[in-house]
């Protein structure tokens, strides 16, 4: 039946579990109804991974991230990131540094649905400014149908950028709201279907009294060309504005 179908993905995409299997009973209950065993296979709790790059032009950058998938035992997954780069080519104090935290919990309005909150900080030197900023955001996603789902959330962004026009200081407090409709086939390899993005963000810088609202539209296209999919074609599409406030503001 559909609905078991439904129950096995939405716990496979818990990504707690590498197998889910259910299995009806071969006779009836007391009340005429067929008993299903639900068998599951789960996954180890703790990831971590480590990385690295060299070039000579931006020199060594080194990169980790460690997680637990199932943190007080519903599923709830915390990641931690790091990131460090320019090591060697620059001198220690204009190293480029980017670090965050992500917590998500599903299943809080319902199993449809999924909170999540965050913070993220970076600390970067590029040859035409210095950029530094502090990240956090809270919000709720929620599945209303196998193919559409809803988000929302809240941001605070702080952000201090000096360049050769000086010192600029921005707090933004935004709250943005999505929506996406998938129907591939696939989403990690896709072959067939569509996916359309909308995306609005109404803003408020504090600190200059800005007010702006950021929209963005996505959408793309596959379509396989042979019966065996070897070879697929593949469209994509954006467009976005910023409206509301002058480029000053924003720059």
């Amino acid at each position: 039946p559909q609905e078991i179908d439904d129950a096995r993905d939405r716990l496979l995409a818990l990504e707690v579990f590498n197998s889910v299997t259910f299995k009806e009973a071969d006779t009836l209950d007391a009340d005429g109804n067929i008993p299903i065993g639900v068998q599951v296979s789960e996954r180890k709790p703790r990831y971590f991974g480590v990385g690295g790059t060299f070039s000579n032009t931006e020199g060594l950058g080194l990169e980790g991230y460690w997680g637990h998938r199932n943190l007080f035992g519903r599923a709830e997954k915390l990641r931690i990131d790091g990131k460090i780069s320019g090591i060697g080519s620059n001198d220690l104090g204009e190293l480029n540094y980017n670090a965050g935290i992500m917590f998500e919990k599903p299943g809080v309005i319902g199993p449809a649905s999924k909170f999540f909150a965050g913070v993220k900080t970076v600390l970067e030197h590029p040859d035409a400014y210095d950029h530094f900023s502090v990240k956090g955001s809270t919000g709720l996603s929620y599945e209303l149908t196998k193919k559409q789902t809803v988000s929302a959330e809240v941001a605070l962004d702080y952000s201090r950028i000096h360049d050769a026009f000086g010192k600029h200081k921005y707090l933004i407090a935004s709250i943005p709201l999505q929506y996406v409709y998938d129907n591939r086939d696939n989403r990690l390899n896709p072959t067939s279907g569509f996916r359309v993005l909308a995306y609005a963000e109404p803003s408020y810088d504090i600190l200059s009294g800005a007010a702006f609202l950021k929209l963005r539209g996505e959408g793309s296209a596959y379509q396989s060309l042979d019966s065996a999919s070897k070879f697929v074609l593949a469209e994509r599409v954006a467009i976005g504005s910023i409206v509301g406030t002058s480029l000053e503001h924003l720059s």
